[in-house]
C-alpha cells in the first residue's frame, strides 16, 4: 500500500510518550500531526519528492530529542486505511 501528499499515516511504536513532540520526514520536512499517544501518532503526509520513495521519518520529543526513527526498526509507518477497509 502506498500513501500520497495528504493522506494520514500512522506511525506506530512504543515510547512516545503522551506529550505531542514533532515528526519530520527526509530529515527537513515538518510533518501536521493529527494526534499522539505512547504508541500511535497519526500525521498528514506532507509534500516530499517529486518522485515516489519511502521518507526517512523521525519522531522527536516536545524539547527535540530523539525518540525513535524509521530506519532502526522500531517504528512502523502505515497509510490510514478508508473507513470501508477498516
Amino acid at each position: 500500500m502506498t500513501a500520497t501528499e495528504g493522506d494520514t499515516v500512522i506511525i506506530i511504536g512504543a515510547g512516545f510518550g503522551v506529550a505531542p513532540g514533532i515528526v519530520t520526514m527526509d530529515m527537513t520536512v515538518p510533518v501536521s500531526v493529527n494526534s499522539w499517544s505512547d504508541t500511535e501518532i497519526s500525521v498528514v503526509l506532507p509534500h516530499l519528492a517529486p518522485q515516489p520513495h519511502i521518507p526517512y521519518v523521525q519522531v522527536l520529543s516536545p524539547t527535540g530529542v530523539l525518540l525513535a526513527f524509521q530506519d532502526n526498526g522500531f517504528i512502523t509507518v502505515l497509510p490510514r486505511l478508508p473507513a470501508r477497509h477498516r
